[in-house]
């Protein structure tokens, strides 16, 4: 087990690699392999492991986003009557949502992952019921072939969120309670519906974002997630 961790690349190993792309590729595969669905860790600290690098490689695409949407906010707020800055503006922010998104439920199919793991090992006791929710399965008798069959049974984003932030903590903090009373809470569930507005215009107006949602809304629910990510896996991202 030792020697198979020390062969592959944390993140801060793949940052000194930058400057060789060749050496950069092919260390990111060998992370990347590391988080296939083949990967199956041998205990808590491996498990964990493989969510921190998970974690990193999707929020690195988040701050990508954020920076070039915050060099876009600049340029717009020095030229307010420019059109084209706008524009350039308002697909910033749509990229960042989507983008932001994407990790968030990049980095809580991981934490499921996380979690069947130690029912596996013995680590956590689940109920048949927990299990089958968190691999998203429900189960049908077919009358057909009288065999009993699983079925997909997707959780909403909302839904995976608060079940990894129910189960996860068991595992590496008992006591945490995601603040549900927080402001952040409520601006993350209204920028989730702004995300599937983006993803799913019924109207062109919804691309264009106001001012609420680029300046109070989304900065607030991406400071209630991070540190929420933070209490739950201890992940030391900014």
């Amino acid at each position: 087990m030792g020697d198979a961790k020390k062969t592959v690349p944390d993140m801060a190993e793949l940052q000194k690699l930058t400057g060789d792309p060749k050496k950069f590729l092919a260390a990111m595969k060998q992370t990347i392999s590391s988080i296939s669905r083949e990967f199956k860790p041998v205990d808590l600290m491996e498990s964990f492991g493989y969510l921190n690098r998970a974690v990193g490689l999707l929020r690195k695409d988040s701050d990508r986003s954020f920076s070039l949407f915050e060099e876009s906010f600049s340029n717009w707020a020095d030229d307010s009557q420019n059109t084209e800055l706008v524009e350039e503006m308002q697909f910033r922010v749509r990229q960042l949502i989507r983008t932001f998104f994407a990790e968030v439920e990049g980095t809580l199919y991981a934490a499921r992952r996380v979690i069947l793991w130690a029912n596996e090992r013995g680590e956590l006791p689940l109920n048949t019921a927990e299990i089958a929710v968190l691999r998203e399965e429900t189960y049908k008798f077919n009358t057909r072939t009288r065999e009993v069959e699983s079925r997909s049974a997707f959780n909403t984003t909302k839904e995976a969120l608060l079940l990894v932030f129910t189960f996860l903590p068991r595992l590496t903090n008992p006591g945490f309670q995601p603040d549900l009373a927080n402001n952040g809470w409520e601006h993350f569930q209204k920028l989730l519906e702004v995300r599937h507005e983006l993803t799913h215009p019924k109207e062109v107006v919804r691309l264009i974002l106001d001012a609420d949602t680029i300046m109070k809304i989304m900065p607030s629910a991406r400071v209630w997630y991070y540190e929420s990510l933070k209490q739950v896996v201890g992940y030391k991202g900014q």
